[in-house]
């Protein structure tokens, strides 16, 4: 019977082994068992060597080991897809087709609000590790801002997985208030809400990014805030 020599490493933290064992092909099943089962089901390194001359690599994604070649490619870690800026439901924002590209218009007077549902498959298949990610806004103040003056951008969020309630109430929320007082008009700045986490394994993430420019608490700077770009980054 084959012998198989396993080496896991929590790649949340670092891919350092933690643990060698050769195993049997019945006991590597048992660990794939053990794997699914697994509560907390952050992906493992798992080296599988044949013989000398026959090294394969396979890495634990969270449902099945996927085969990285006889040189293990690197270790696989979960990293977020791009955002489309433009794949938003919009309300009280504009969709401006500027002269170099397409950009989101805040107004100054009305609570504009852009609605996102993005998936966490990563780039490279992984399903979400629970990972500290972060929302980076790329954008600019359209006008001169008097002494004092404020943005106020908001960011509502939630991560769903399997069997959650697409439709239930996004509850948290992190803010981000910029003094512009200082900052040249039309002139791009890219700036970053406070990292964030859900569970291992969330399929997808919801939310609202906004700008507050009226009612309590509203920001002070009168004008347009235009945005560029967006982006999920790992913190």
């Amino acid at each position: 019977m084959n012998k198989y020599k396993t080496t896991t490493s929590n790649v949340k933290e670092e891919p350092v082994p933690i643990e060698t064992v050769e195993v049997t092909q019945l006991e590597l099943d048992q660990l794939k068992t053990d794997l699914l089962a697994a509560t907390d089901k952050i992906p493992y390194v798992v080296c599988l060597i044949e013989d000398p001359n026959n090294k394969s690599y396979f890495q634990w994604t969270g449902s099945d080991f996927v085969n990285l070649g006889s040189t293990g490619g690197g270790v696989l870690l979960w990293e977020p897809q791009a955002l489309n800026l433009m794949s938003s439901a919009r309300a009280s924002i504009s969709l401006f087709g500027a002269p170099n590209g397409m950009l989101l218009t805040f107004p100054g007077n009305a609570n504009g609000i852009a609605r996102y549902n993005h998936s966490l498959i990563g780039t490279n298949g992984l399903p979400y590790d629970g990972s500290n990610i972060q929302l980076e806004l790329i954008w600019q103040i359209f006008t001169a801002a008097g002494v004092g003056d404020d943005v106020l951008w908001q960011l509502d969020y939630k991560f769903l997985q399997n069997g959650d309630d697409n439709f239930g109430p996004i509850v948290n929320t992190i803010t981000i208030d910029f003094d512009v007082s200082l900052r040249t008009a039309r002139q791009q700045y890219t700036d970053l809400f406070a990292a964030i986490s859900g569970p291992v394994g969330a399929t997808h993430i919801q939310f609202n990014l906004s700008r507050i420019a009226s009612g309590p608490g509203a920001d002070t700077y009168p004008g347009d805030s235009d945005l560029y770009n967006i982006r999920l980054k790992k913190a």
